[in-house]
Formats: C-alpha cells, structure tokens, sequence
C-alpha cells in the first residue's frame, strides 16, 4: 500500500465494512446450532462490536453508495476464492457435531478477528484524517481483547 493513496485506504475501508456486516451476524448460527453459554456469550460480544464498528464506518460515508466506500479493489479471482472459502468453513461449522462446532466456530472467529485487527492497523497507518485512525486504533483494541477471549475460550473447549 503505497503512504496515503486515497484508493487504497478506500479500498480498505470497504474491505472493513464487509468484514464488520459478515461478524455482524455470527450470532445468528444458533437460531439453527446449539452452543455452550460462553460460545453464545463470546459470539454474541463479537457480532456487537462488529455491529459498533460498522454503524462507525457508516457514519464515515463517502459516497451517496449503499456501501460507504464502494469496491474493495480485489481482482475477482481473490473475491471468488474468498467466497469458496467462506462456503467451505460454513459447511464445517454447521455440519460438524456439538464439539466440532463449537471448534470450528471458534477457530473461524479467531482467524477473522485476526485478519480484523490487522486490517484496523493497516488502515489506520494509511489514513491520513487522524480522528479517522483514533476511531480504528479503538475498535482494533476491541477486536484484539475478542481475539484474546476466543482463543482462551478455544483453549477450554479442548481445540488448538
């Protein structure tokens, strides 16, 4: 990413409101999976600070878009695999037993908010307004202290 290209850091934000409405919504697996009190408790934490930070880049809007900050930037290979992707460890979340599921489910969160807070810090070096970059730092604090409690809760649930 070249220091403050406008498209770049647009395209990142983008990548970011996607993230933010997919994490939204992880809460939504138990209207069709059962899970622990404290898988329901971590999840339920994520999809709302997700929800926070999605509200947050809403308010950012650039464009008159039903998305902030329009395309991503990816070549549709990356968005192709990225969905394949996405297909695969659906199928493994919702098909597995309890164990599995709660496994599956928390590595998926862990690999997510991992991918989340790197994309919070790499945004926020690159965006030149800085109450822009304070807003990130906060919620990437936020996704990190989630990351910890998931990996703790997947440490419990006998996964590694």
């Amino acid at each position: 990413m070249k220091e403050n290209d406008p498209t770049e850091v647009k395209n990142g934000y983008a990548l970011l409101y996607a993230l933010a409405s997919d994490e939204a919504q992880v809460d939504l697996v138990f209207v069709i999976k059962r899970g622990s009190q404290a898988l329901r408790d971590t999840m339920g934490k994520i999809a709302q600070e997700a929800k926070e930070l999605k509200e947050d880049l809403e308010s950012l809007r650039q464009d008159g878009g039903s998305t902030p900050f329009g395309s991503n930037g990816l070549p549709a290979i990356e968005v192709a695999t990225r969905a394949l992707i996405r297909g695969e460890k659906q199928k493994r979340i919702l098909a597995g037993g309890p164990g599995v599921f709660e496994r599956e489910l928390l590595l998926s969160q862990c690999e997510a908010l991992t991918y989340g807070m790197g994309l919070l810090q790499s945004v926020a070096e690159k965006d030149p307004n800085s109450a822009r970059r304070e807003l990130l730092k906060r919620h990437g604090e936020k996704w990190r202290e989630l990351r910890r409690a998931t990996s703790r809760l997947l440490q419990t649930a006998g996964g590694s």
